[in-house]
């Protein structure tokens, strides 16, 4: 195909100012075709620009995709952007549309060994409008009206146990909040269906302002023990030393962050659960993340002859140490099956495993945490 490419960078640059450019790309009639694939991937048209006066008021950037289309056969994908003012009241302007029959994927773009898509993808999403109307809720002056379905999705890899299927799975776009109308799939015998939405999306991605969702998550049963499989390992011997914590197999160099411009809450409702071999019902509760702090809130649930209830928080305020306030509480739990169960029961009170009768215990604790999540054991309480 044809590229053209002209660009001009003149000006200051330091702790102030950047050098003004002028930067446009043109692509035309372009194709891409991988080795020992049959596809091509043809018909690619692409004209973008950037544009800078110079100096330190970056407002003045623009930022245009005036045209993006490629073919993947009988699979076309068109978009288009438009930036403005990204630095005090952003202005987008965008079209996305797409149509792709994702079992042909295959022929155009490499696979892993054992990965295999089906389905069809199908957007149709436009965007157009300022940051200030959101802010001050003037949706009629912001455009943002489309949606994204995909439907009889098929995704197999050599890592899954088992097949994944999204039965259809659909987002509408609104200048309020992108919704997850319908999420329904199954993998194995365990079945998955969701929806939620999201607010302030425009802000979080044009400002880094807070991101506010609220998802619910239905299913009639999970088999734990398929999607999220046990360690092979099993126990981990705790050694005393000069950092007083357990020893890590793969020291992690940063703990795990949550993110503090996100605001998300996921209400939860299983009927059946499997985990480890344990028998779950009823489990119910909620999972939130705000202000750098993960929240297990009241989940409740069914197992072992009794009611299991566990609440606590990951916090990460600190970024340098994160904490973990953690508690569970028993109700009327079999003691036998608890032993059986539970490999710590087992080693502190081997007596158990010959027990019978109820147990009910309240156990609370908190302890600061190294970057790979294990506990500092000077700091448990």
């Amino acid at each position: 195909g044809n590229l053209a490419l002209d660009a001009k960078v003149k000006g200051d640059l330091d702790e102030k100012n950047l050098p003004g450019w002028d930067v446009n790309l043109g692509v035309g009639n372009a194709s891409i075709k991988y080795p020992g694939l049959p596809g091509k991937i043809s018909n690619i048209q692409v004209k973008a620009g950037s544009k800078y006066e110079g100096g330190e008021n970056l407002d003045k950037m623009t930022v245009d995709v005036t045209k993006f289309h490629a073919n993947l056969s009988k699979n076309t994908i068109d978009a288009n952007l438009m930036l403005r003012n990204i630095m005090t009241d952003p202005f987008i302007q965008s079209k996305i549309k797409a149509n792709v029959n994702l079992a042909t994927l295959k022929d155009f773009v490499p696979m892993e060994e054992g990965e295999a898509y089906s389905g069809i993808l199908d957007a149709d999403v436009n965007i157009k409008g300022r940051m200030s109307s959101l802010e001050k809720e003037d949706f009629e002056a912001f455009t943002a009206e489309g949606t994204l379905l995909l439907s009889k999705m098929n995704y197999k890899s050599k890592s899954l146990p088992d097949d994944v299927n999204i039965e259809r799975m659909m987002f509408t776009f609104s200048p309020k909040n992108l919704a997850l109308n319908e999420l329904n799939a199954t993998m194995g015998k365990s079945d998955f269906a969701m929806n939620g939405k999201v607010d302030n999306y425009f802000g979080y991605f044009l400002r880094d302002e807070i991101l506010k969702g609220d998802f619910n998550f239905n299913s009639n049963y999970l088999d734990l023990d398929l999607l999220m499989p046990a360690s092979e390992s099993t126990a981990t011997e705790i050694q005393t030393g000069p950092e007083d914590r357990v020893p890590a197999t793969a020291e992690a160099t940063e703990p795990l962050l949550i993110p503090g411009n996100v605001d998300f809450n996921l209400n939860t409702n299983i009927k059946s659960l499997k985990y480890n071999g344990i028998d779950v019902k009823n489990v119910s509760g909620g999972v939130a993340l705000k202000e750098e702090v993960a929240t297990l809130d009241n989940l409740t649930m069914n197992a072992m002859g009794g009611t299991v209830g566990l609440k606590g928080n990951y916090n990460t305020t600190n970024h340098s140490k994160p904490k973990m306030d953690i508690g569970f509480s028993l109700k009327e739990v079999d003691i036998n099956q608890l032993a059986s169960n539970f490999l710590t029961i087992e080693k502190l009170a081997p007596i158990t495993k010959h027990a019978f009768g109820d147990i009910s215990a309240d156990f609370n604790m908190n302890t600061d945490l190294t970057a790979s999540f294990e506990p500092i054991l000077s700091s448990i309480d």
